[in-house]
């Protein structure tokens, strides 16, 4: 890839506070090994051609075949089989089977409160069952499998006042789900619950909140006898604590300081009350840490220069806080997560021609597997033309492209090219090149296609 295509790619893919909501909604976990490492599930955008903006897919590790997992209920009307309405935002398998949670997000046509939605498929295949409504994130799971905690948020009356109550729910997988927390009332000044774990033990539960009008807090749940205590706050009222995660039973990790979209890799004994900071290298706090089966390690995607925003993926030593490169990458990158055996890591990237799904071999730190949607790969193949000097070829695929994919998350980038390829081109056509730079959405591509154009589209004959 050229220099020059290269900067474009680090204006529109590594902006990771807008590229990451865009890619991963926004604190979910959207990348899930299976127990037994064969097949890593994930949810990344697709095209809207079917009015869906995301889609689960499914990765066979040992094949490298990925296929979209389109989720079915057999619980409509009659017990007709129905295909999902709405987005899925998360996936998570359970453990000690093939079974795939997921939650969705249903915006109803009418315009209608959007609702979100946990489904469970049965072990390899996409019928699923409904396990709970108003269930926007999946928490933790406990090491059987039987048992799911999540959260849920609404909005409810008390007289004339209308407040947000959260609550805090463990649910059986064929049971009636508990109670264990409810907020949002004037005692407990707290808002969503939206990070949490259960113990090695699983009597305890860890969750992170952000009370309204303070600093973020880590709180310890027993859930034998449902009593709470703070067991850590962030230093700035603007900072957070995130994905608190359990390295057994007296001492959690977690993230802190995230004003910036980066924070610091912290751990704090329950016993001592001791805290410390793990590593001082600023870590992207979009997706959940991911623990080495032996807890010694945790994988992470450092922010290796704030200006430019590369991005690297490394591991961290949990008790020396040294760290252990595995790429430096000019494209964003998240959600990287340890194989059952710790062998193998997948992550999911912004970069098309490395595809959005990489399998790595941790001894070798080489690539074993990766997966790219078909889209982005006609999206590569018109840029490599570029690449190659063969613009009139790359113009007339652009334009092919966006007729067919108009709506896909590639869009701008392919408009932009054409407005700098007509540039470039004597005698081009100045309509289509026109008609492209109105319709670019990103600012900052849209900046950078009008510098380009020797003068203003509009004049050129």
């Amino acid at each position: 890839m050229s220099r020059k295509n290269r900067f474009i790619r680090t204006v529109c893919w590594t902006a990771l506070p807008l590229m990451l909501l865009m890619f991963t909604g926004c604190f979910w976990q959207i990348l899930s090994w299976s127990p037994d490492g064969r097949w890593v599930a994930f949810v990344v955008d697709k095209d809207k051609s079917d009015g869906k903006e995301k889609m689960t897919y499914r990765c066979d590790t040992h094949t490298g075949e990925t296929k979209e997992l389109p989720l079915e209920n057999r619980d409509g009307w009659f017990g007709k089989t129905e295909t999902l309405l709405g987005d899925p935002v998360s996936c998570r398998y359970l453990p000690k089977s093939n079974a795939l949670l997921t939650v969705v997000q249903y915006k109803p046509k009418d315009g209608g409160d959007e609702r979100w939605l946990l489904y469970q498929s049965k072990p390899g295949s996409n019928k699923c069952v409904l396990l709970a409504s108003e269930a926007p994130t999946v928490l933790d799971v406990s090491k059987d499998g039987q048992r799911i905690y999540y959260a849920t948020s609404s909005k409810e009356k008390s007289g004339d006042t209308e407040q947000e109550i959260s609550r805090l729910w463990e649910k059986p997988l064929n049971g009636s789900p508990r109670l264990l927390l409810q907020t949002g009332d004037e005692k407990a000044n707290e808002s969503f619950p939206w990070f949490g774990q259960l113990s090695p033990s699983g009597r305890q539960f860890v969750y992170a909140m952000a009370p309204k009008e303070s600093s973020g807090v880590a709180v310890i749940l027993n859930l034998d006898k449902l009593t709470t205590r703070s067991i850590v706050a962030a230093e700035s009222e603007k900072d957070a604590i995130l994905w608190p995660m359990w390295l057994d039973e007296d001492n959690i990790l977690f993230l802190s300081g995230a004003s910036e979209e980066c924070g610091k890799l912290h751990r704090v004994s329950l016993r001592t009350g001791e805290q410390r900071e793990v590593c001082d290298k600023e870590i992207y706090y979009m997706h959940p840490l991911s623990l080495s089966p032996d807890k010694k390690m945790v994988a992470v995607a450092l922010r290796e220069n704030k200006e430019n925003k590369k991005t690297q993926l490394a591991l961290v030593n949990v008790e020396s806080g040294k760290v252990e490169p595995l790429s430096q990458l000019p494209y964003a990158i998240y959600h990287p997560a340890f194989s059952p055996d710790g062998k193998r890591m997948a992550f999911l990237s912004t970069a098309q021609e490395k595809g959005r799904l990489e399998i790595l071999d941790l001894a070798t730190k080489r690539s074993l597997r990766s997966w790219t949607n078909v889209t982005e790969k006609e999206f590569v193949s018109a840029e490599s033309l570029v690449d190659a000097g063969k613009k009139s070829e790359a113009l007339k695929n652009f334009s092919a492209f966006l007729q067919k994919h108009a709506d896909s998350p590639y869009a701008d980038l392919a408009r932009y090219y054409i407005v700098r390829l007509s540039s470039e081109i004597p005698g081009s056509d100045s309509t289509l090149a026109n008609e492209a730079l109105a319709a670019i959405q990103d600012n900052n591509l849209k900046d950078e296609a009008t510098k380009l154009a020797p003068a203003p589209m509009h004049l050129q004959k």
